[in-house]
This record gives C-alpha cells, structure tokens and sequence, in this order.
C-alpha cells in the first residue's frame, strides 16, 4: 500500500460489478471477468475495482490505523479472504507493506516459492490500497539492465496485481522509487516533475493541450542537447498525465 504517489504494454483488466453490501465476504467472484491482458510469461495479469467503492474509500486509513506496523502477520482477514475467493485458492501468508512516500520501495526480486502450493497451481498476489505505484517485471536474462527485457504495470488503488509462478520463475519484481504523485484517484499530480512540488500544492492532471505540447518539445531538447539544463526546462514542472489528443 502506498501512502503517497506517483512499458512494454499496457494492461487491461475488466473490474468486478460493484457490491451493494460493506462486507468484503458478500463480494460476488463469479462477477469477475477475465483479465483481457496479461504480462510476464503470461500467467500474470491486473485485476482493477477489487473491493467495493465504500469499502475502497476506507480501506487503505483503516488499514494504516489498524495494522501494528513491523510486526509480520500470518493470521487470515478479510481482504485475505475476498483475494482467496477472487483467486479461486486459499491464500496461506500474508505480508503487509506501507510504502510511506515515493523515496519507499522495494528492489527486482524473484519472491521465494518454498512454501507455495504448486499442484495445483496457485498465484502470488498483491493488493494496492492508496497511490498508484508501479509494478516493474525485469527477465532474468537481461544481463544489461536495458529496457528490453522490461515491463511496467501501474498498480492503482483497489486493484490486485496477480503474479503467476512461471512469472516469478523466469523475471523479478520490484516497486523503483517515484519522485512525481498522483492522488488514488488519479485526478491531481504533485512532486519533483510537477508544477506543485507538494502534496498541498497539488493541481489537477493535465491531458492534451499546450501543456503536452511544451512538454514534448522538452524532451526532444534533452535528447539533442549535450549542454541540456534540468532546473531551465523541466523546473517549472508539467501537470501531464496523457499526452491525450495533440490535434485540438
């Protein structure tokens, strides 16, 4: 969970029909629909719109309040229980991490399979409550650090990012540090490439427009420039989320 925020595709899920009921054991798992893209070595996949919207807009205070941060639990719970029944398997270990600001994060791993059902195959799974961070899949094989062997998968609030075991054999995962936020909703950006800095100077995201178009010229000064001045070109910040429709 992340308290503050922010390829090689992009990935699509399509979200569950909404509860009417604040219980999480109420959720309906036969709703769900298939994922329509996944990543990795295609047993991984996105699902968005986990919990219902009035227990996603409590979930990540309450979890922050309640949980005794440090300490490691194995106890069941009940968003435990929604992802076994999403899932269509018992989830036997539970990890919670409070990722506090952008600068939290966590290094390109493979997770360790030693206690993980195999037969039948089961998932390693991740619920994201608060702003959106991204998920990098790295494969093994990439001995250079390029961006070839690369994916990125924003993980939004209330999604469940699902990492199949082939996955997890074949690339490591990890959460890189963010310097530029956006708020759960997606709606506002602040920080070091923004033009608010703070979280109380946040503004609202900008998609298409004037804004997009200075922005891409910037980009292509840095590419040419030898001599190329961060604070002169991108110091003032952008509020860019989609580059949108360039012909308005």
């Amino acid at each position: 969970m992340a308290s503050a925020a922010p390829s090689y595709k992009t990935i699509v899920a399509k979200s569950p029909a909404p509860s009417t009921s604040p219980s999480l054991l109420d959720y309906d798992a036969a709703a769900l629909s298939p994922p329509v893209t996944y990543c990795g070595s295609g047993d991984t996949y996105l699902v968005s719109d986990l919990l219902a919207p009035e227990l996603a807009s409590t979930a990540f205070e309450r979890v922050k309040d309640e949980v005794e941060w440090n300490t490691m639990h194995h106890r069941g719970g009940e968003v435990p229980r929604l992802v076994a029944r999403v899932l269509g398997h018992p989830v036997n270990h539970v990890l919670i991490q409070h990722y506090r600001s952008g600068h939290d994060h966590i290094s390109e791993h493979a997770d360790k399979t030693i206690d993980i059902v195999r037969h039948p195959v089961s998932n390693i799974v991740n619920v994201s409550l608060g702003a959106t961070r991204t998920m990098v899949l790295r494969h093994k094989d990439d001995d250079s650090q390029s961006d070839a062997f690369l994916q990125t998968i924003p993980l939004p609030h209330n999604s469940m990012f699902v990492l199949g075991l082939e996955t997890n054999r074949e690339w490591k995962h990890g959460i890189h540090p963010v310097r530029t936020f956006l708020t759960k909703d997606l709606s506002m950006i602040y920080g070091q490439g923004a033009v608010g800095k703070t979280r109380a100077e946040a503004r609202p995201v900008v998609n298409g427009g004037q804004m997009v178009r200075h922005l891409i010229g910037a980009f292509g000064e840095e590419n040419r420039d030898s001599q190329f001045d961060w604070d002169t070109v991108y110091g003032g910040g952008f509020d860019v989320l989609h580059f949108g429709n360039l012909q308005r």
